[in-house]
């Protein structure tokens, strides 16, 4: 059965190929414990990027800023490696891998239900969707004002 993507709520205005559409959720190693994704790293939203991508966001004040919000960055790749404010976990099937190179990113967001926000690839489009997703979930929505209330 295939379930049906969303077209409306906590989405992107601008997006790559995928948004809306449910996440894939793999088997990951921290290099201490194998379990789901969700599991290993917790619940709420994980915005999922490649390690290049992470080098660059360290650069900027967007990882604070994420772990202010309360969300997780996750780097799925060939080996887990400690870091102070992203999830570096061994993509153990290569899930993500092979998720990523269908037509849509590199990097990618998905709220609690494993739905994702949106999608971008490198350059400036990935700050961009993370302020985005930032202003959504700290009040700069209606879905962020609520969430802000509750």
């Amino acid at each position: 059965m295939r379930l049906p993507g969303l077209v409306e709520g906590l989405l992107a205005r601008n997006s790559g190929a995928g948004r809306g559409q449910l996440s894939v959720q793999a088997v990951v190693d921290d290099g201490s414990r194998r379990d789901r994704l969700d599991q290993l790293v917790g619940g709420g939203f994980h915005v999922l990027v490649i390690a290049e991508q992470l080098a660059a966001l360290e650069s900027t004040s967007l990882l604070d800023e994420l772990d202010r919000a309360e969300v997780r960055v996750v780097v799925p790749g060939e080996q887990a490696a400690p870091h102070r404010r992203a999830a570096i976990v061994h993509d153990v099937r290569g899930t993500y891998r092979a998720w990523s190179r269908r037509p849509r990113l590199r990097g990618r967001r998905g709220p609690p239900r494993l739905y994702v926000f949106g999608t971008a690839t490198g350059g400036d489009a990935v700050p961009a969707l993370l302020r985005e997703l930032l202003a959504a979930v700290s009040g700069g929505t209606e879905v962020g004002k609520a969430r802000a209330e509750a």
